[in-house]
């Protein structure tokens, strides 16, 4: 049986949340939840989840739910378990608790995580790029309130992925986070464009784009840029992207600035 708790419930700590506001699919109760554990071999549960870990804390994991969902998962008892096992990998987690709905939900009382099949911690690498972009040429952030984050050209995360990758930036950053094209904002009118010259400019906000090709034999290329205006912009190009010694490292093949 499981039991859900709401938000109004008396909250001692929120974990990895900061005050963020981050774009989300809605979810709360996960869809990959099993009502037992499904290998005899696992401690008896009353329940399971499949997901796939997004990044890794002291105390805390966030995990990426089968269903898109976003969960926290308490790891304080599973620290044994925990030296096998790195961001990108799909585990099993067994648990017993509550799940507290907020954003990332929390699952209460975790008994086991099992390491299912290794992958790839492209949320973490991407996490990395971003926040360098971020910090380079920081007068284009000032008095920015929101991200968005154009992804429509980067082919190796799923959807779960970007919502955790959204979810990291909104904590590193502490401005909302959110999925959008250039045209999308301008269709919201968050985008000024003067009519006689022709400039451009988010009054408010940061543009990013994340530009990737498939990863192929442990590397691809990509590219990332924030954009603020039509004189103000920023961006690492011709960059590559390679796994050494298990760890996904960049190089910039050139950096330019309008």
């Amino acid at each position: 049986m499981r039991i859900f708790l709401h938000i109004g419930m008396v909250i001692v700590c929120l974990y990895f949340m900061d005050g963020c506001a981050y774009e989300t699919t809605g979810a709360s109760a996960p869809t990959g939840v099993v009502s037992d554990a499904e290998d005899t071999n696992d401690p008896k549960t009353e329940a399971t989840m499949t997901g796939k870990i997004m990044h890794i804390q002291e105390d805390m994991i966030l995990v990426a739910e089968a269903g898109n969902g976003l969960y926290q998962v308490p790891i304080k008892t599973l620290t044994e378990n925990m030296q096998y096992l790195q961001g990108g990998d799909t585990v099993a987690i067994g648990f017993d608790g509550p799940i507290l709905e907020m954003h990332p939900a929390i699952i209460g009382n975790p008994i086991y995580i099992k390491l299912l099949e290794n992958g790839e911690d492209f949320v973490g690498f991407y996490a990395e790029v971003l926040t360098h972009l971020f910090e380079t040429d920081p007068g284009l952030n000032d008095q920015i309130s929101f991200i968005a984050v154009d992804f429509t050209k980067e082919e190796n995360l799923t959807s779960g992925e970007k919502q955790a990758l959204l979810y990291l930036l909104c904590n590193k950053t502490q401005v909302e986070a959110r999925m959008a094209t250039y045209e999308e904002l301008l269709a919201e009118n968050l985008v000024t464009i003067h009519k006689d010259t022709g400039f451009a400019m988010l009054d408010n906000g940061l543009l990013f784009h994340l530009d990737a090709e498939k990863m192929a034999e442990n590397k691809f290329k990509f590219s990332a840029d924030k954009w603020r205006s039509s004189l103000g912009s920023y961006s690492f190009s011709d960059c590559t992207a390679k796994k050494e010694n298990g760890k996904w490292v960049y190089t910039i093949g050139a950096e330019m600035i309008s």
